[in-house]
């Protein structure tokens, strides 16, 4: 209205996340200008989904001992959600090319850059925790996911946390609240959030169950208490012409 003109970057440079346009660069601005920070880059990947996904990465200064967690709280900080990294990955160096200036197309993928000693492969230890991952890796569209690997660390956003949830209500037959999963970030915390609303859902039914067959007793109707499931039997009078205990004589 002013007649001032505002410039917004190239719309070649730009990418839609989560329905927001954002310009890479901007976000990389901010990656750099944190003091622990000496290099950094930051790209849009595919997600898996069919979407786009921002991956930063980061060289550390020789003194800082600076982990993901870490950036992307200053990230926050400083930025509206959508446009903090879906992953943040530490590098020694980026990669160059001949002429000394950054090689985008060189830098690794975050999942390969992800893997190493310190994030080896944990296998699932139960048939819950297997269920989990496999609902993980089929909504973020990756293979192997460990059960100690962080949601966040793996691109996990807002809305793919609301599809895990679904999807774990649909599956699994439980309900939770969104919140569990950031609360909760890996498959092997969730899977033992799982098995606790599980027993906190089954508690309730086995109590009226119990009511049930009570009352059932108490109306003389035995046969009916004892089709309730997890209703203990109740005892049968002795057959007529029997002495109750007894053996034939």
């Amino acid at each position: 209205d002013d007649g001032v003109l505002e410039f917004l970057g190239r719309l070649d440079e730009q990418v839609k996340i989560r329905g927001f346009r954002v310009e890479p660069a901007e976000v990389e601005a901010v990656l750099a200008a944190h003091p622990g920070v000496r290099e950094a880059a930051v790209v849009a990947r595919a997600d898996g989904a069919g979407g786009k996904r921002l991956v930063g990465y980061y060289a550390a200064r020789a003194e800082a001992s600076l982990e993901a967690e870490g950036v992307r709280a200053y990230l926050r900080a400083r930025l509206p959600e959508y446009m903090v990294p879906a992953v943040l990955v530490r590098l020694s160096a980026l990669p160059v090319g001949a002429t000394g200036k950054l090689d985008r197309r060189a830098l690794p993928e975050p999942e390969a850059a992800l893997a190493g000693p310190a994030r080896a492969y944990v296998p699932p230890a139960s048939a819950l925790e297997a269920d989990v991952a496999r609902i993980w890796e089929e909504v973020l569209g990756l293979e192997r996911i460990g059960v100690e690997r962080s949601f966040f660390d793996l691109g996990g956003h807002s809305l793919v946390a609301m599809r895990i949830m679904s999807r774990l209500q649909e599956a699994l037959g439980v309900r939770m609240p969104l919140s569990a999963i950031f609360e909760r970030p890996t498959i092997r915390e969730l899977a033992a959030a799982v098995a606790a609303a599980r027993v906190a859902g089954d508690a309730p039914r086995e109590q009226a169950i119990r009511r049930v067959a009570r009352v059932a007793r108490r109306r003389g109707d035995p046969a009916e208490a004892d089709g309730l499931p997890g209703a203990a039997p109740a005892p049968h009078p002795p057959a007529a012409g029997r002495p109750a205990g007894g053996a034939e004589s």
